[in-house]
C-alpha cells in the first residue's frame, strides 16, 4: 500500500498555492533574517578599540538600548546561531515541497527545459525561482544560486568569524572559545541540515552522496572554505600566548631560518601566528587588512573624561585585564586603576599614569608568602614605558621584570615590594620614590637616573649600574649592592649606613657628608680621598662575605629563567668578582683595601646626646646638610625629605634641631614640600633629645 501511495502522481496545480503560500512566509523569514544579520554586522563594526579597552556598554542600533560589552559579543554569535538554524528548517521543508512541483511539471513539458508556463505563476522569492522557476539566461540563473549559498551559507559562518576578530583583542579566552564553538555549530548545521536544500532526499547519506556525485568541484570549494575557516579561527585567530597560540608558533615551518635572524619569535604575518609559515618581526605590528588587530590599539587619545578628578578617586576601572601587548602610547590615563592587570610587552611610551595604581589586588598576600601571582599583582614585563608619567602611582609589588623606562618619570612614586630586575631607567626621574621593603632592581640601568631623596633602604642592587646617577640625600641603609657600578654617582648626604658594598665600583663617586657608618666593605673600589669629605665611616666593617651569602646570591641569580639571556649574562659578570674565592682572597692585601681601613679609622665621632656638647664635625655636617637641603637646585623638597629622615634617626651626628628649624624657615626653598608626617617625626626626635638633658 505505501509503494502505491508513492507512486500516486502529483497535481502540480494544488501545489502551487502551496508552495507559493510557503515561499511568502520563508521570504518574510528571510528579510528579518538578513536584518539581523546587517543589525548586527553594524552594532559590531561601531565596537572600537577605545571601547574594548575601557569594557563601554554596546549601544544597539535604534533599539537605543546598552549592553555590557562582553555579554554582547558571548550572546550575539548564539542569537546568529539559533537564527540561522530556524532558516535552514524553513527552507529545508521549502525546499521539499518546490523541488515536488519542479518534477510534477517535468513530465508536462516537450524539452528538458523548464518551459510550462505554470512556472510563471511561481512566487517571486529568489529561493524559489532557482529551484523550479522558468528558463532564464545562466547569467540570471547564476545570481539566484548565489543568492542562496551567500545569504544562507556564507554570510552567517563569516559574521561569526567578523564578532570574534573585532572582541580579539580584548584577550577574554573564554568568549573567544565560544566564538569557536559557535562557528564550528554554524558549519555542522550547514553540513547536516544545509546539505537538504536542493535535494528532496530524505537519508542524509543519500544526498551527501548525490551532491559528491554530481556537484564535486561546488562541494569540494565549500568544504575548502569551511575548513579555512575553522583553521583560522582556531589557529590563526588567537589570543597571544594562549595555548592555541603556543601549538601553533610550535609547528615546523619554512622561513625559519631568514625569520631567526631578526629574533627568536618571527612567525607573524600581520599580527598573527600563521601555523608552518615563518614571517618577520616588522609585521608584529600590522593589522589584517589594516581593520583587524589582534591586541589593543588606542593612541594619543584622553582617556578620562574628568579632567578634573578628586586626587585619590579612580578615574578609569582597567583592574585585572589582560592587556598584553597593548599599544597605549601617549594616551592620557591618570588615576586608572590597572590593580592586577597583566601589562605584559605592553606599549605606554609618554603615556600619562600619574597618580595611577599598579599594585597587587592582595598586597597582604605578597608580603607573607612572596608570591605574586595569589597576590595578583600588576605584570609588566618588557613593557615599554620610556617617557611615561608615573608621578605619584602606585606600583607595590608591580612586576617590571625587563622593562624599559628611560626618561620616565617615577616621582614621589610607590613603589615597595615591586620588581624591576633588568630594568632600564636611564635618565629617569625618581625623586621622592618609594623603592624600600624589598623592591628588587638586580641587574637594573640606572644611568643618570634623578634618585634625590628616593626611599632605598633595604633595596637590592645587585649588578645595578648607577652610574652618574643623583643621590643626594637618598636613604639607602640596608642597601645590598653586591657588584654594583656607582662610578661617578652624587651621593651627598646619602645615608648608606649597614649598606652591604661587595664588590661595588665607586670610582670618582661623590660622598660629601654621606653616612657610611657599619657599611660592610670587600673588593669595593674606592673613589678619591678627597670625596670622603664630612663621611661618617665608624664601624665600617671591612671583611670577606661569608660563604653562605655568596650561596645565596649565585641562587638567586640563576633562579631568574626568563630574562633576557645577555642581561643575564651582564648581571653574572658583574658579580663574578664575587664569586671566585681566589679573588675574594687576593683582595685581602690589596691597595684599595688599605685605602678604606685608612678612611675608616680617620672618623671617630660619637651620637649626639647632648646639643650643647655638639662635637666639630657634627656642627659641619650640619651646616652641609642645611645648605644642601635648602638649595634651590631642590626646592622640590626632594634632598630635603632625605636629610629630615636621617637627622630623625637616633644615630644622627649633627643637630637635629638647626635641620628642623631650617626647614621651617621660609627663606628654605624646599620647605614648602617636605613631608609633614616626616617634619613630625622629625619634631619629635628633637624634643626626645632636649627632653634627655639633666
Amino acid at each position: 500500500m505505501e509503494s502505491v501511495d508513492r507512486d500516486l502522481p502529483v497535481n502540480p496545480y494544488s501545489l502551487l498555492e502551496a508552495v507559493n503560500s510557503a515561499s511568502n512566509i520563508s521570504r518574510s523569514g528571510w528579510v528579518l533574517y538578513l536584518a539581523l544579520m546587517a543589525y548586527l554586522m553594524v552594532a559590531v563594526a561601531g565596537v572600537t578599540h577605545q571601547d574594548l579597552l575601557l569594557n563601554s556598554p554596546i549601544k544597539l542600533p535604534i533599539m537605543d538600548v546598552n549592553i555590557v560589552l562582553a555579554r554582547f559579543f558571548a550572546f550575539a554569535p548564539l542569537v546568529l546561531l539559533f537564527t540561522h538554524f530556524g532558516m535552514l528548517v524553513q527552507h529545508v521543508m521549502l525546499a521539499r515541497k518546490v523541488i515536488a512541483f519542479d518534477e510534477s511539471l517535468q513530465p508536462l513539458e516537450n524539452s528538458n527545459k523548464p518551459t510550462h508556463p505554470l512556472r510563471l505563476e511561481l512566487h517571486s522569492y529568489f529561493f524559489t525561482q532557482a529551484l523550479a522557476g522558468p528558463q532564464r539566461s545562466w547569467l540570471f540563473g547564476f545570481f539566484l544560486h548565489a543568492m542562496i549559498t551567500l545569504s544562507l551559507v556564507i554570510l552567517p559562518v563569516f559574521l561569526i568569524l567578523y564578532i570574534q576578530m573585532v572582541f580579539l583583542p580584548f584577550h577574554d579566552e573564554s568568549v573567544t572559545w565560544g566564538h569557536r564553538v559557535v562557528l564550528v555549530l554554524d558549519v555542522a548545521l550547514l553540513f547536516f541540515i544545509g546539505i537538504f536544500l536542493r535535494r528532496a532526499d530524505v537519508s542524509f547519506f543519500s544526498a551527501f552522496w548525490r551532491i559528491l556525485r554530481h556537484n564535486p568541484i561546488s562541494f569540494t570549494v565549500t568544504f575548502a572554505i569551511f575548513a579555512t575557516v575553522i583553521l583560522f579561527s582556531f589557529f590563526v585567530a588567537t589570543i597571544p600566548d594562549e595555548f592555541l597560540d603556543r601549538m601553533s608558533r610550535s609547528l615546523p615551518g619554512i622561513g625559519k631560518k631568514e625569520a631567526q635572524k631578526d629574533g627568536a619569535d618571527n612567525r607573524r604575518y600581520f599580527g598573527y601566528a600563521v601555523p608552518f609559515i615563518y614571517g618577520s618581526s616588522e609585521g608584529t605590528r600590522e593589522a589584517l587588512f589594516g581593520l583587524f588587530h589582534r591586541n589593543l590599539i588606542v593612541e594619543d587619545l584622553d582617556l578620562v573624561l574628568d579632567r578634573n578628578v578628586t586626587e585619590g578617586e579612580t578615574s578609569i576601572n582597567l583592574r585585572d585585564r589582560d592587556l598584553r601587548y597593548a599599544r597605549l602610547d601617549r594616551s592620557d590615563m591618570h588615576q586608572a586603576d590597572l590593580t592586577g592587570s597583566n601589562l605584559n610587552q605592553a606599549s605606554l611610551v609618554k603615556t600619562d599614569l600619574r597618580g595611577a595604581q599598579l599594585g597587587c589586588v592582595d598586597l597582604d598576600r605578597l608580603r607573607l608568602d612572596k608570591n605574586r601571582v595569589a597576590a595578583r599583582c600588576t605584570r609588566l614585563r618588557s613593557a615599554n614605558l620610556s617617557g611615561a608619567k608615573l608621578n605619584a602611582a602606585q606600583l607595590q609589588g608591580a612586576d617590571f621584570t625587563g622593562s624599559k623606562l628611560e626618561e620616565a618619570d617615577l616621582s614621589n612614586s610607590n613603589a615597595t615590594y615591586a620588581l624591576f630586575v633588568g630594568a632600564n631607567f636611564f635618565s629617569a626621574e625618581m625623586r621622592k620614590i618609594d623603592l624600600s621593603a624589598g623592591a628588587d632592581l638586580m641587574g637594573a640601568n640606572l644611568l643618570g637616573a634623578q634618585l634625590q631623596g628616593a626611599k632605598l633602604t633595604g633595596v637590592r642592587l645587585h649588578g645595578a649600574d648607577l652610574s652618574g646617577a643623583g643621590l643626594q640625600g637618598a636613604m639607602m641603609s640596608y642597601a645590598q649592592l653586591h657588584g654594583a657600578n656607582l662610578l661617578g654617582a652624587e651621593l651627598h648626604g646619602a645615608d648608606l649606613s649597614s649598606a652591604i658594598l661587595y664588590g661595588t665600583d665607586m670610582s670618582d663617586t661623590l660622598l660629601k657628608g654621606v653616612n657610611l657608618s657599619k657599611a660592610r666593605i670587600w673588593q669595593t673600589v674606592p673613589p678619591g680621598e678627597e670625596a670622603f669629605d664630612l663621611a661618617d665611616m665608624s664601624g665600617v666593617q671591612i671583611e670577606q662575605p661569608r660563604g653562605s651569602e655568596i650561596d645565596a646570591l649565585g641562587r638567586r641569580v640563576h633562579s631568574i629563567s626568563d630574562l633576557d639571556p645577555g642581561l643575564k649574562s651582564q648581571i653574572e659578570t658583574a658579580l663574578s668578582v664575587l664569586m671566585k674565592a681566589d679573588r675574594r682572597e687576593a683582595w685581602n692585601g690589596s691597595g684599595e683595601k688599605s685605602r678604606w681601613s685608612a678612611q675608616a679609622s680617620s672618623t671617630a665621632t660619637e651620637p649626639v646626646s647632648d646639643e650643647a656638647e655638639i662635637s666639630a664635625y657634627g656642627a659641619r655636617l650640619t651646616r652641609y646638610l642645611a645648605g644642601l637641603m635648602c638649595s634651590s637646585k631642590w626646592s622640590d623638597g626632594s634632598v630635603a625629605e632625605g636629610v629630615a629622615a636621617r637627622a630623625s634617626n637616633r644615630t644622627f651626628k649633627g643637630n637635629a634641631s638647626v635641620i628642623l628649624n631650617r626647614l621651617r624657615d621660609p627663606n628654605c626653598a624646599a620647605a614648602r614640600d617636605v613631608d609633614s608626617e616626616l617634619l613630625t617625626r622629625l619634631s619629635n626626635r628633637v624634643q626626645s633629645i632636649v627632653g634627655s638633658q639633666p
